[in-house]
């Protein structure tokens, strides 16, 4: 399939011919595309081969080709992990450092493959629905699929699109009962297809297996989270007493913090001993052993690193863009950790969160606290003691409601009646300055029955009535239809995610809050919150009054400022040099080239036309998603100039919508002109959209050829931004003369006061490009300018 060469369909085995592959008489084919060859499923694996003993996890899609598998389909969900052996090659009772070398490519861009080591046994085979029983499932002849495996701390593959890539990476701690699992890196929904060649793994040294094993369980900027056992059961190892020492250094000499377990410690709550470490430094090694004091037992050192994270504490003043805040929240180490329920401490005294003594005195079951050690519960952010400890550290001028609780590098925000808030320190920014802002924030819901929705609002110092001494604020709620002042951020299940919304707008003594939503039900807005980055994008004088949309397609998308109810963001690429959201052609417009634009909203979309496409595939993301519609539904905003920028897709992928699309009725999209023999439709056209003077009137215009779609969009804009509202028409390089033609001759019927022109097609202008239409940072230069050329004159007056 990476080559396209053909190969063969054995007797007996059919072709699926909607997947569009055919055959000769002789048997053999031109193109493999599709669905011919799955291993689970139509074509089995007998038990005299050697793929026999491999299984998968997750989705059947496992397909077979002439030497390699291709894993994942490209159905939303189908996310499939090959499961191998275990490696009983690795002598009993010894455990190995080993190299694992495999040879992989991606489908797309989109995909993240990655290795996992995990324990066989914990793994349990079960039926996929239209199995039957069968003593040997794996890819037998009944097919069958492993669950239960635990896919964390994977080692990425790196892997390219679709060309071979072979990497070889070293595990340490691995034993004769360990198996690998190759598959999707993060939890990546669709389309995370893959393939693979070759798995070899060589044993690089032996080490004698220690009677107490040792196992990370997660990871984060600031905790490690390790289990241990003596392989005699959960009761037998909690009957022990430890001590638990992390270390900095593989000698294991220098100790970070010690915590010594007593024997039937109520802590573990009779299941296998399970415990987080905090407080520790981002992306550092550290090496855990654990030593059973009642019977004298030892286990190896085990390695583990924190997560990366880069701490930055609010300047005192914002005066360039970039990160202006980011707190993981890692100088907490006190508590249990609620989301692996891993046994957490109470500090002997807990003035500074840099304590790690424990206090060993306080013992209360009905609290969960046994010998100073925590299972359940949680200190509040703001209740006393813990207060002393956030005037020590880093979090001194954050803020909280009574609402917040304290766990080892993160927080719970909300109680079972109540919901809770977090609040950023002030942020100082010159006089008459304002800074545009990115919060992102990785979050989770407590559990499925909460609100998915949060908010992050942005409080002014009369807004925030801020108690510093006892770090407490209650607060107004600022207009929530200004989306420079308050949004709603999603995460839509339990499991840590990581979101951010843009557009905020901070002026000196500004502080940011991350908590339950206005109107959210208060029984149901328990979150937590692991960390928060505030990024300045762009900082304005107090005379950019000019706000400026903007409506596209791929071409002025930009991750994380442009809606992607459907579809993703084009930019930005990780091969390309558009990076920033600075290197897009509107930032530059408005930030570089006008003296007083600002950004009011983007719902720029990829793949998508300004004629209403009802034709063609209804079920590509695309699809019913055109200008118009996404006006309808996203709104643009209360701008004072909106740049449409489309007609690329209309011209260059009509085959994906269907045959009826038109530049105007009866005549083709890829016509060179624009008929004179059209004008009396074109006239026809402008008469109805004259005559629709409300929004729904707009909205009900035609849009089923480019011309109707065009004159419709600019009405739709008008309706809903008043008529003083300019609109600023961009023709593309890549159009055709017909649409470029039709352009113009709309925007002199709406009129100069109303509506301008850019017409690159018709200065010839040529644009570098990334990818052909999309610009590169060179070609989004030349179109900020030349639009600034044309217009700026215009658009950018107060």
């Amino acid at each position: 399939m990476l080559a396209n060469a053909a190969g063969f369909i054995p007797s007996g085995k059919p072709l699926d011919l909607l997947s569009g592959n055919y055959t000769t008489g002789d048997g053999y084919f031109q193109v493999f595309d599709n669905t011919s060859g799955r291993i689970y499923g139509d074509a089995r694996v007998t038990s005299d081969k050697r793929l026999y003993n491999w299984g998968f996890f997750g989705n059947s899609s496992v397909y077979s080709y002439a030497g390699y598998l291709r894993v994942g389909s490209s159905s939303s969900g189908a996310r499939t992990h090959i499961v191998s052996p275990a490696l009983s090659g690795i002598p009993e009772g010894k455990t190995a450092t080993v190299d694992v070398t495999v040879t992989s490519s991606v489908y797309n861009s989109g995909a993240d493959v990655a290795v996992f080591v995990n324990d066989h046994s914990s793994l349990t085979l079960v039926l996929a629905p239209d199995q039957k029983e069968s003593t040997n499932p794996k890819f037998s002849s009944s097919g069958g699929k492993y669950t239960g495996a635990s896919l964390s701390k994977g080692y990425p593959l790196d892997t390219e699109v679709k060309s071979w890539t072979t990497k070889t990476i070293r595990i340490e701690g691995v034993n004769s009962n360990s198996c690998l699992i190759i598959g999707s890196y993060e939890n990546i929904d669709t389309k995370n297809r893959f393939f693979l060649d070759d798995v070899k793994v060589q044993i690089v040294s032996l080490e004698k297996q220690a009677p107490i094993s040792v196992e990370e369980v997660t990871s984060s900027s600031s905790t490690l989270i390790f289990t241990w056992t003596e392989g005699n059961g959960a009761s037998a190892d909690v009957a022990n007493a430890y001590t638990a020492t992390l270390y900095r250094d593989s000698a294991c000499t220098q100790v970070d913090q010690s915590f010594d377990f007593p024997e039937n410690l109520g802590a573990w709550k009779g299941k296998q001993p399970k415990f987080v470490f905090g407080g520790l430094t981002p992306s550092t090694d550290y090496w855990l052993k654990v030593y059973d004091t009642t019977n004298n037992l030892e286990s190896n050192a085990v390695k583990a690193t924190t997560d990366a994270f880069t701490i930055v504490q609010a300047p005192e003043s914002i005066t360039e863009t970039g990160v202006a805040l980011a707190e993981d929240f890692g100088e907490i180490r006190w508590e249990f950790d609620h989301i692996t329920t891993a046994v957490g401490f109470r500090p002997s005294d807990n003035s500074s969160f840099a304590n790690t003594e424990v206090k060993t005195s306080e013992t209360s079951t009905s609290s969960n606290i046994y010998n100073g050690y925590h299972y359940s519960g949680g200190g509040e952010m703001t209740y006393k003691a813990p207060t002393t400890a956030l005037n020590n550290s880093r979090l001194k001028d954050w803020l909280s409601d009574t609402n917040v609780y304290l766990h080892p590098g993160y927080l719970k925000l909300g109680t079972s009646s109540s919901r809770g808030w977090i609040v950023t320190p002030e942020f100082k920014i010159p006089d008459g300055k304002t800074a545009t802002v990115t919060v992102t924030v990785t979050a989770a819901r407590l559990n499925t029955s909460q609100d998915a929705d949060w908010g992050v609002i942005v409080l002014s110092p009369e807004l925030a009535k801020a108690n510093p001494s006892a770090h407490t604020a209650s607060f107004d709620w600022p207009d929530e239809n200004d989306e420079t002042l308050y949004q709603t951020i999603n995460f839509s299940n339990t499991d840590w995610a990581t979101k951010s919304v843009t557009g905020l707008v901070l002026r000196n003594g500004d502080r940011i809050a991350f908590g339950g939503k206005n109107g959210g039900s208060s029984s149901k807005g328990r979150a937590f919150i692991s960390d928060l980055t505030v990024t300045v994008t762009a900082i304005e004088d107090g005379n950019r009054t000019t706000k400026v949309s903007i409506i596209g397609d791929s071409i002025s998308t930009f991750k994380g400022w442009c809606d992607t109810t459907k579809g993703g963001a084009y930019y930005p690429k990780s091969d390309g040099d558009v990076t920033s959201v600075t290197d897009t052609w509107w930032h530059k417009l408005i930030y570089q080239k006008m003296s007083t634009g600002t950004y009011e909203k983007n719902i720029s979309a990829g793949n998508t036309t300004i004629v209403q496409n009802s034709t063609g595939d209804s079920s590509a993301y695309w699809y019913g998603w055109d200008f118009g519609t996404r006006l309808q539904q996203l709104g643009i905003g209360n701008p004072d100039v909106v740049c449409i920028f489309g007609g690329t897709n209309d011209y260059g992928h009509t085959d994906w919508y269907g045959t009826s699309e038109e530049l105007i009725d009866g005549v083709a999209m890829s016509s060179d002109s624009f008929p004179e023999s059209s004008t009396a439709t074109l006239d026809a056209l402008f008469n109805a959209a004259d005559a629709a003077t409300t929004v729904d009137a707009a909205d009900a215009l035609d849009g089923t050829t480019f011309c109707s779609a065009y004159i419709r969009l600019i009405r739709m804009i008008q309706a809903r931004c008043g008529e003083e509202v300019k609109v600023v028409c961009l023709i593309g390089d890549y159009l055709k003369g017909g649409q470029q033609e039709a352009i113009n001759l709309i925007a002199q019927h709406f009129g100069n006061d109303k509506v301008r022109v850019a017409d690159m097609l018709g200065a010839n202008l040529s644009i570098p490009k990334y990818s052909n239409p999309h610009p590169n940072a060179a070609g989004m230069e030349k179109i900020a300018s030349f639009v600034y050329e044309k217009v700026g004159a215009w658009i950018d007056q107060e």
